[in-house]
């Protein structure tokens, strides 16, 4: 979708090239590319640098964002008799709900249960002595009535 929109605003689509390098100052950004198959490289200046290059982000690293160690993920099953669906949206494999106080991915298992998959936590969260159903309902909403079935937590890590 992101693609569609840029192209239809005119901007240029180079497949196989790689950022190298980002920098900015008080006038506009400058990137550094390197064409795969030929490692030739090549400066483009812009406005603005849109970084989409995941976590291990070279446009991130130049804005200053960071990302440190291990970090917790929450794996949260729960039952909801009620449909969380809404109908103007397709069904789906999952479902990436965000809003103010945090969010996560959404994934009907089964009829009438779901998982959350919440970020965020720290490495060394104790997922006993939390309160898991606050955490899904800032995520679904709390309107919706739920059940929670089991809890669990995953770790991700910086890659090196």
């Amino acid at each position: 979708m992101l693609r569609q929109s840029a192209l239809a605003r005119g901007a240029t689509l180079a497949l196989g090239w790689e950022c190298e390098a980002v920098a900015q100052d008080a006038s506009s950004a400058t990137v550094t590319v390197v064409e795969r198959s030929s490692g030739r490289r090549q400066t483009l200046m812009a406005d603005y640098v849109v970084g989409c290059d995941g976590a291990q982000s070279i446009v991130g690293a130049a804005a200053g964002i960071t990302r440190s160690g291990l970090g917790a993920h929450l794996l949260l099953h729960f039952h909801a008799p009620q449909q969380l669906r809404d109908p103007k949206i397709a069904p789906a494999a999952f479902y990436a709900i965000f809003n103010p106080g945090g969010g996560g991915l959404v994934v009907p298992t089964r009829n009438e249960h779901w998982c959350v998959h919440g970020p965020g936590f720290p490495a060394d969260i104790d997922v006993s002595t939390m309160d898991v159903g606050a955490v899904i309902a800032n995520i679904v909403g709390p309107s919706i009535d739920f059940a929670v079935t089991d809890v669990g937590s995953y770790f991700s890590a910086r890659l090196q």
